[in-house]
Order: structure tokens, then sequence, then C-alpha cells
């Protein structure tokens, strides 16, 4: 016999089945081992939401998520357009005080108008995923012909 959901036998020969930690969960019957309780990854806090910069100028974005077991993080930028036209475009992890990764930066180094959009973070684990966009706003910078600049517009 299976233990139900939401509950996990770890030993052989054993009678009775064991309550996942509270706030997690099973994905189905007959779970074997603690490790398969979990949480679904969920995002806690992205910054910032919405960022205006300038052509060249170098942008970040931070994505908080928890689950059991800790999330993946994947950035997208929601619109086509060849990188060529892109500033360059790197992820790295956050890690807390003890080393465990705690969420993701998106950072875009040069950037240019055509980076103008939104930026999904997805953070997926075994017991589902969860998404949230942030938006980063890229002014052209228009050289007057004097080697000045003139105001940015978007």
């Amino acid at each position: 016999q299976y233990c139900p959901r939401n509950t996990y036998q770890d030993k052989v020969q054993q009678k009775s089945c064991t309550p996942c930690p509270n706030g997690t969960h099973t994905l189905s019957l007959g779970a074997s081992k603690l490790a398969e309780c979990g949480a679904r990854a969920i995002i806690n806090r992205m910054k910032p939401l919405v960022s205006n910069i300038k052509e060249g100028e170098t942008v970040s974005v931070d994505c908080y998520a928890s689950g059991i077991p800790a999330p993946d993080y994947f950035w997208k930028f929601l619109k086509n357009i060849s990188a060529s036209f892109l500033g360059k475009m790197s992820q790295a992890e956050i890690k807390d005080g003890s080393g465990a990764v705690i969420g993701s930066k998106l950072t875009i180094t040069g950037a240019t108008y055509e980076n103008s959009g939104s930026y999904e973070c997805r953070a997926t684990n075994t017991h589902g995923e969860d998404k949230q966009i942030a938006q980063i706003n890229v002014a052209k910078v228009i050289d007057g012909g004097s080697g000045s600049l003139d105001e940015p517009f978007y």
C-alpha cells in the first residue's frame, strides 16, 4: 500500500507514513523519502521593476525566489531581436552568506536602444515555476554635431 500524497515512507517494512514538513508536499502517491517533499518555486522579489537608462550604460535586475528544492533561474528578453543589435547580456547567481543561491542577476553592458523592453525572470524546480517581468527603457542618445549630447528620448 502506497502512502498518500504529502506523506512519505522511508524505511523498509514501515507500517505508517510520515507527513511532509509544513509548507511542503509530494507530487504523487508513494513517496519513499523526505526529499520528495517540496514546495513550488515562488519569486519573492524583483528589483528594480522598471529601469530607465541611456544608450551605452550598464543596467542590472535582481530576481529572488524560494522553493524546495532551491529553484533554477532563467532570463528571457521578450522581444525577437538579433543579439548583434543588443548590449552584452549576462546572468550571475546571487548567494547568501552561507553560499546558498537565493537569486539571479541579469546585467546588460553597453545597452542599445533595442534593449528596451520586458525581461522575464523564471524560477523553476521540480514542484513548479513562477515568472515575473521587469521593464528596461533605453533612451537614444543623439549627438548634436558639436560633440555634446542632446536630451535623450525613449
